[in-house]
């Protein structure tokens, strides 16, 4: 991760946290996302993820981490505890990079 610049931190989660939420990929204009069903005036709309920048993107798949990753698999766990703590009073980067670190920990094969 050292030898990664902060762009590439930042595309590379962006990617794996779509490709986590099931959404779409393309790259032709830079990486972007097909927004989903569940929402109907932009159904289909292709757009740049914005997980790094807004809760509003960012709270569903701490959700979805902590609703089906953590707690049935591994209970009260070390790594559930930090991300539920990372709902609390921290920074949006905080957050997101936490959540990189476990989908890129979940993607080797590691903890779940």
């Amino acid at each position: 991760m050292e030898n990664e610049t902060k762009n590439e931190l930042i595309t590379g989660g962006q990617e794996l946290i779509a490709l986590y939420m099931g959404l779409p990929v393309n790259h032709q204009y830079g990486l972007e996302v097909q927004l989903p069903p569940d929402n109907p005036s932009k159904n289909g709309y292709w757009t740049r993820p914005r997980y790094n920048e807004s809760w509003d993107w960012l709270m569903p798949v701490v959700h979805k981490i902590v609703k089906t990753e953590l707690p049935e698999k591994r209970g009260w766990s070390y790594e559930y505890l930090q991300l539920e703590s990372t709902r609390i009073g921290n920074s949006i980067d905080y957050v997101y990079m936490k959540v990189v670190e476990f989908l890129k920990h979940k993607s080797r094969g590691g903890g779940n």
